[in-house]
C-alpha cells in the first residue's frame, strides 16, 4: 500500500513538472 501511494505521488510530481 505504501509503495503504491508514494508510486501515485511521484506520477503526479512528474505530471504537474511536464505540464
Amino acid at each position: 500500500m505504501f509503495s503504491q501511494a508514494t508510486r501515485t505521488t511521484i506520477v503526479k510530481n512528474k505530471t504537474v513538472k511536464i505540464c
